[in-house]
């Protein structure tokens, strides 16, 4: 799962985060931030996972909104979601989609949020067909310099149909 975020990062992230900054990332330094989450005793949060033959080919990380304007009870937030680069565009995304905002509407979800890059324009055109849109809050994350982000939330009038179809 590790090796997939950081094969992820280095090609989504190209041209928007220094170059330096992505090929110090390593698998080893992101397993324990995972681990932690994996054993989040959280019910609603979750690891869900892509795979085929064995290989994790995507994965999502889900749970309650964690941003302080926002009722965790009623808005889930999609953590992570990260598909190995030779299977974008195969529907390994969509079917995480799906996955995630499922998930998230059995544990009482009314809504969802995430934070993207602000100049991930393939991730967000993602997010657009499915329905989010940026709502205004921004914030800067360090990754080797400052990055910035936009958050995306979206409603869920209707869980049995919560995207395109694809």
């Amino acid at each position: 799962m590790t090796r997939l975020q950081v094969a992820s990062w280095r090609q989504a992230y190209a041209g928007i985060i220094p170059p330096g900054y992505l090929a110090a990332m390593s698998a080893a330094e992101r397993e324990q931030r995972h681990l932690a989450r994996i054993h989040d005793p959280e019910p609603r949060a979750a690891y869900l996972l892509a795979e085929q033959a064995g290989a994790i080919l995507g994965m999502t990380n889900v749970g309650p909104a964690r941003d302080g304007d926002l009722d965790p009870a009623a808005v889930g937030e999609i953590r992570a979601m990260y598909v190995d680069p030779p299977a974008w565009s195969t529907g390994i995304g969509a079917a995480l989609m799906r996955a995630a905002l499922s998930h998230l509407v059995g544990h009482g979800a009314r809504a969802v949020a995430l934070w993207v890059l602000e100049g991930n324009a393939r991730a967000r055109a993602f997010y657009e067909r499915w329905g989010f849109r940026p709502d205004g809050e921004r914030q800067v994350v360090e990754l080797g310099q400052a990055v910035p982000e936009v958050r995306y939330y979206r409603q869920l009038e209707d869980a049995r149909s919560p995207g395109p179809d694809f």
